[in-house]
């Protein structure tokens, strides 16, 4: 008795359930935005019956409140029939995501069809018969597609789905459960009405054998329907995560197996993270040591560092800057750095030009002894020159003709 005197707070709780459900859903595809679940798409339509049918129950509990006004009473079917379409869509075509098409594209304008032309075959025109006909024609075959439709989703992608989480399972076939009480619930349990099965299976027929008002079950169904959504919807996170961690995984790799030094250091020198190809360049026996050690002590000349630091700070980044490192075994090394600096991490490449100056050293040094070779060369020439022409006028003295030309 006193859930019957206030239906109003059954129905606010009911139609807000439904429209949490579609208000969940709908972040969630905004948040998620693709999936290569198929489920993904046709989400949207059930997220459309939440929010509908949420605000036909509040509907009804303001005219409980406000006494029936006529105003508010028209309303009721077309919302109510909008509502139960969008889940009908949903279930036909979450059914139908498989290889084999169970059910054809007509079957919602035959629903809508029957819904509108019950009423006229009937002969009778009160807004009862309209929400009976809705219930009848759209809103039982629409949530008993949407559960039948959830179970063959699952068992055709279970494996994909259990590699996601063990529990999944669990809310799809919740979801399904509750989605199909629901179809006896709000599909074939409606107003009293003057033919069959309304003046068998109505609500005063129901309250009769249960002692409780339809509409409490509902109710308890929306919520339990939104519980196992929320859950079931979950797997789009799950889905983003492992796609994120297995993304992490091959850059991990990449960078690993680098055959440049990469790095993210502290400003004051300290490592935070290394990679192989950089423990080899400073000749350390792994990267645990190069870290520990810190690249501090790793400088030739300190002011290489200082005018390193200077640069990174002036300009948040510093590309292919050389200096000469010392390695773990003594040697000199020397490294051409590209970096950036957010706040106090610097990230960066080393690359070892080690060799590169070796042989720019000695190229150098081979262009000073051709040089030398080349002016030695050149003044040996100018001096058989200046000798011949001495010889020539000593030969024109003694009036002999020229031995050179």
């Amino acid at each position: 008795m006193i859930i019957s005197n206030n239906l109003d707070v059954v129905f606010f709780f009911y139609g807000l359930a439904f429209v949490v459900l579609g208000i969940v859903i709908i972040l969630q595809l905004r948040i998620s935005k693709k999936s290569r679940f198929a489920i993904f798409k046709p989400l949207w339509l059930l997220a459309w019956f939440g929010i509908l049918h949420g605000a036909n129950e509040f509907l009804d509990m303001f005219l409980i409140i406000k006494g029936r006004p006529l105003m508010l009473q028209i309303f009721s079917p077309p919302l109510l029939m909008a509502s139960f379409l969008f889940m009908f869509l949903f279930g036909l075509k979450v059914i139908n995501l498989g290889r084999n098409k169970f059910i054809g594209r007509a079957l919602p304008a035959i629903a809508v069809a029957a819904f509108i032309a019950a009423p006229a075959f009937l002969g009778i025109r009160s807004l009862e018969i309209w929400q009976a006909s809705a219930r009848y024609f759209l809103g039982f075959p629409g949530a008993l597609l949407s559960a039948l439709g959830l179970i063959l989703y699952y068992r055709q992608n279970a494996e994909k789905l259990d590699r996601l989480s063990a529990s999944i399972k669990i809310y799809f076939f919740s979801a399904a459960l509750f989605l199909g009480t629901y179809a006896f619930l709000g599909g074939l349990v409606v107003p009293r009405a003057g033919f069959f099965p309304a003046t068998v299976l109505n609500y005063t027929s129901f309250f009769a054998v249960v002692g409780l008002p339809v509409q409490m079950f509902r109710g308890l169904c929306a919520i339990l329907v939104a519980w196992s959504v929320f859950f079931m919807t979950n797997i789009f996170n799950m889905e983003a995560t492992q796609e994120l961690t297995i993304s992490e995984e091959k850059y991990r790799k990449l960078v690993d197996n680098a055959l440049v030094g990469v790095f993210t250091s502290r400003l004051n020198g300290d490592f935070l993270y290394a990679n192989e190809a950089l423990a080899k360049i400073y000749e350390f026996n792994s990267v645990e040591e190069l870290m520990h050690e810190g690249v501090i002590k790793r400088y030739r000349n300190p002011k290489d560092r200082d005018n390193f630091l200077e640069k990174l700070k002036k300009d948040s980044q510093v590309s292919n800057f050389e200096m000469a490192m010392v390695t773990c075994a003594g040697k000199t090394a020397y490294l051409s750095v590209t970096a950036t600096l957010e706040r106090d991490t610097i990230s960066g490449m080393l690359i070892d030009i080690t060799d590169r100056k070796r042989m720019e050293q000695e190229l150098n040094e081979k262009m000073r002894e051709l040089k030398i070779v080349a002016d030695v060369a050149v003044g040996r020439e100018l001096k058989l020159i200046d000798l011949e022409k001495e010889i020539n006028s000593l030969l024109k003295e003694l009036g002999r003709g020229p031995k050179y030309t």
